[in-house]
């Protein structure tokens, strides 16, 4: 039977029914005042991003639901979003829920100041076994239990312990080359891996030298990649287009690309390298911006990500960053960005004209421009651009505008 609706994400139902179903329960409790859920949801302020109003964004983000396991935010008081939500186990939840501070009081406390609510990292699991100083009174005994749960109880590993995981997050570009370098001559402490988030639309330039990285390192490099699969698939199909294309007015759109392909796998790879666990400070990503981008620089949205940008503690400008790699061979390094990325400059297209990738890239540039978006500010495909004219030359690059400070390093 075929189901008819308007709704984007209603076709879902049909081919992934198990996170249709937590997607369309999440959105009842949080918008539904008859649902009974409501009043501990959507009645508390707790809502869902707006991207998550359709389920194609929301599987793009959290990919298949593994059995066992159903919605869970990380923090139980935040909203549901990308970089706060998992797919947890039963007893995942429960020792994830909500302080009930209004309803369980003991009774020697009665008109003594509270202990103050401890975080979720604080929690334990339930003993099997009792303390001898539990009451013997089963009403009691149930209070008793609640309040040793939430104990403050030091869960952290020995090797969170000792130092934060330090991860580099590898654009395979200048700055982040030279870091990875410095860390391989010893100048910089070495990384425990770097993460190299990959859209499916680098350059092959881009991916051979990756491949040459990977060789070098004597860390491990790994690759990671977003659910929502290749980026160039999602271009003029109708579907959801986090690049910002220029438009027929000459505005440019709103810049999701390096959260859902970049940031987002980044971030996922994290929090598995943490044992599921999100400690504060629990890892330190090693950004390679210069001084002369450090207007790119911003902190973590996170509380266990730490930014770091040891290249704007050593004083290092991009010009640097290219003299170090030619004294160290290597000096024919990539500019890290998508084939069609509308932040290039003219300079970048003209160098990327020669590459094999280019006839696909006009391809796509005229099946947008069939839609009204364009790659290029003088809104036309890319091949009836004449970049040496000066009437039609002169983009800057406009990675001055970048959301997160991970492309084109």
């Amino acid at each position: 039977m075929a189901l008819i609706d308007s709704n984007p994400g209603m076709p879902g139902y049909l081919a992934h029914p198990r996170e249709y179903r937590s997607w369309s329960q999440m959105k009842t409790r949080c918008r539904n005042p008859n649902n009974p859920s409501y009043k501990s949801y959507g009645e508390k302020g707790i809502t869902f991003c707006e991207r998550w109003m359709w389920f194609e964004n929301f599987f793009a983000d959290m990919g298949e639901r593994p059995h066992g396991t159903s919605l869970d935010r990380i923090d139980p008081y935040g909203n549901y979003e990308p970089d706060n939500c998992r797919w947890a186990t039963q007893q995942e939840q429960l020792n994830n829920q909500r302080y009930p501070r209004e309803r369980y009081k003991p009774r020697s406390d009665i008109g003594k100041k509270r202990a103050p609510y401890k975080s979720r990292e604080t929690k334990s699991h339930q003993p099997s076994c009792l303390p001898r100083e539990f009451s013997k009174n089963p009403k009691k005994q149930r209070l008793d239990r609640r309040l040793y749960k939430y104990k403050v109880v030091d869960l952290r590993t020995p090797r969170e312990k000792s130092k934060p995981l330090r991860v580099l997050s590898l654009g395979a570009g200048v700055q982040s080359t030279a870091l990875a370098l410095l860390a391989q001559e010893g100048r910089l402490e070495a990384p425990d891996i770097a993460l190299f988030a990959d859209t499916g639309w680098e350059p092959a330039a881009v991916y051979d030298h990756l491949a040459k990285l990977e060789r070098a390192l004597p860390f491990p490099v790994q690759r990671v990649y977003s659910h929502a699969g290749k980026i160039q698939d999602s271009i003029a199909t109708g579907r959801f287009e986090p690049i910002p294309w220029f438009t027929a007015d000459g505005a440019i759109g709103r810049r999701q690309c390096t959260k859902v392909y970049k940031l987002y796998p980044i971030r996922r790879r994290v929090r598995e390298l943490l044992d599921g666990k999100t400690p504060a400070g629990g890892c330190h990503m090693l950004i390679g911006i210069s001084t002369d981008e450090a207007h790119r620089m911003k902190p973590s949205t996170v509380d266990y990500i730490t930014n770091t940008w040891p290249l704007i503690e050593m004083r290092w400008s991009r010009a640097d960053c290219r003299a170090y790699l030619e004294r160290r061979g290597w000096a024919s390094v990539p500019r890290s960005a998508c084939c069609g990325c509308p932040y290039l400059s003219d300079a970048d297209w003209i160098a990327r004209a020669h590459a094999p990738e280019w006839p696909e890239t006009v391809r796509l540039s005229h099946a947008l421009a069939a839609t009204g978006q364009y790659m290029h500010r003088y809104l036309k495909p890319l091949d009836q651009i004449d970049f040496s004219t000066p009437a039609e030359k002169g983009q800057a690059d406009l990675f001055g505008d970048d959301c997160e400070g991970l492309c084109g390093v």
